[in-house]
Formats: C-alpha cells, structure tokens, sequence
C-alpha cells in the first residue's frame, strides 16, 4: 500500500569511498550523491548502510586472465545439450556474463531480471548476454521468468567461478539481516520475480555468483556476488560493456 511504500522510500547520502581490489589497488573514487530508492522501481533492493556500487569488484588486471577462462567445456545453449568451448561466447563481440548462484533463488532472479530489463541497451552497442549455471534445474522456468531471450549455458565444472576464486558461502545465510531484510521485502511488497524452489540447493550451489565483461583482447571487469547476494548494478555493467567495445 501507499503507507509502506512510503515507509520503504528512502535518501542515502553516499560519502566519498575508494575501494581496493584484493591486490590492493585503489579503484575509482565514487562521487558523492543523493540517491532516491524506491521499492517499487528498485524491486525492493534496498541498500543496507553505505554501499558502493562496485563493491567488492576487481577491474581486470591481471586477477582472472582471459587463458583461465579458455577452454572451458560448456553445454548449451539451454536446452540444447551441444558441447561449446568457452572463448565462443567472446569470439564475435564482447559478452556480459553472469553466474547464477541457483537459478531457483529468488535474490539471483533478481538481479538476473534487472540485467534483462537492459538488454536492449547492450544490443545496440554489440554486446551479447550470457547466463553460467553450473546445473540446469530449474533453467526453463528461469527463462521464461527473468531471461527470456537470452542463452544460459552450463559450466558442469564450474570452471568460470573456480578461475574468479569465488568464495564458498555457509551456515543459514537467509538469516543474515541484510539478506533476510531484501526477502521480507520482496515478500511483503508483491514485487521482483518468485522463487523457483529448492530442488537445486545442493553441494553445487554453495559458492557466490559473480559478473564478468569479456573481450577478445582479454577480461575487462570481473565481481564475486557480495554478502547479500548482489550481483553487480546493471548500468556498471553497460558502462564497461561500452569501454570494452571501445565506446568510452
């Protein structure tokens, strides 16, 4: 209702922060600024405290290379069960690719969604979208949900988040308040797209998502999820889409 949404919009204040890679490298400064978050327009999003768009993200030098993520045996795509090799999804043009944590996770089909509401922007620059799972349960209903469209390919090894060092998460992470907080919202609100279930929460799935932005002369920008289970702001992603088709 009005009072809630109410309620739910908020103005964070963002200070001046530098965030390092994990080779400790300073990344751009992010400009101080008014940010007016709506549930409605940002699926119930919302920042949890100071929060830099990019956290936790490693502009590409030299942390993943693109000979790590060569080669990689992928089937797809979906529901296709054709053998590829990785280095085809960046050999035309570049790729945005995203790993799914759990195509069954509500919080990932989030994101994925937000990313698909841009597809038309990445066209027109060149730039293709792609979605790695490591499984493909639940990937017909993801499709028709959230990625409709667009190709998921599956990485049966999980090679692409093995090469990204992409950290295991543990222990009941719903229960974190950040995360808790963004499921009560999509819940109470009506917003964002539904679970798909539980039938793919398994020893495959106990490692974090993450973005990469691929060109044939090498990765441009790569990000593990973060702790509430973010996958990197969509409009970051087109920002490096267009420097790596050398529009920026």
């Amino acid at each position: 209702n009005n009072k809630t949404a109410t309620k739910l919009d908020r103005t964070i204040d963002f200070s001046r922060q530098i965030t390092r890679s994990k080779q400790g490298q300073k990344m751009d400064e992010v400009p101080k600024q008014v940010v007016m978050v709506s549930c409605e327009d940002d699926m119930c999003d919302m920042p949890m405290g100071m929060k830099d768009p990019t956290e936790g993200a490693k502009v590409s030098s030299g942390n993943t290379s693109i000979a790590q993520i060569q080669g990689i045996k992928l089937r797809g795509p979906f529901p296709s069960t054709n053998e590829i090799f990785s280095e085809i999804l960046w050999a035309q043009r570049p790729v945005v690719i995203m790993i799914v944590r759990r195509m069954g996770c509500a919080l990932c089909r989030q994101s994925f969604q937000k990313l698909h509401q841009l597809k038309q922007e990445f066209e027109k620059i060149g730039v293709n979208l792609v979605c790695i799972s490591n499984q493909d349960i639940y990937a017909e209903d993801f499709i028709k949900e959230v990625w409709s469209g667009l190709p998921i390919y599956i990485d049966s090894n999980d090679s692409f988040r093995e090469a990204m060092g992409a950290p295991v998460y543990k222990g009941l992470w719903f229960c974190k308040p950040p995360v808790a907080k963004r499921l009560l919202c999509m819940a109470c609100c009506g917003t964002g797209p539904k679970a798909g279930g539980l039938k793919d929460k398994n020893e495959k799935t106990d490692r974090v998502g993450g973005d990469l932005v691929v060109a044939n002369h090498g990765v441009i920008f790569e990000r593990n999820e973060d702790s509430k289970f973010t996958h990197t702001d969509p409009n970051v992603l087109l920002s490096y889409a267009r420097k790596a088709r050398g529009f920026d």
